[in-house]
């Protein structure tokens, strides 16, 4: 994955070398308290989030709900079910 952004970085760059380029890796779940990984960024869960829509609390409101709703149907799924 470095190799592929150092690789994406310098082809931007040779058709304009102006550009501030930033590698970033983003994880839709998570924590990773150290996002920067030196030659790229990683940002997990609420940052990742925040990061590619500019809502701060984007997370909160829409993601953390769904895992919960998906959490109590995989309950539903995995309960045995009986002879009707």
């Amino acid at each position: 994955m470095v190799a592929d952004f150092k690789t994406a970085k310098k082809t931007l760059r040779t058709s304009n070398s102006q550009l501030n380029i930033v590698a970033v890796n983003g994880c839709c779940y998570g924590r990773d308290n150290n996002p920067d990984k030196g030659d790229y960024f990683k940002y997990c869960g609420q940052r990742f989030w925040e990061f590619i829509s500019g809502v701060t609390e984007l997370y909160t409101k829409i993601i953390e709900p769904l895992g919960h709703k998906a959490k109590e149907k995989n309950g539903e799924f995995l309960r045995p079910k009986f002879n009707q």
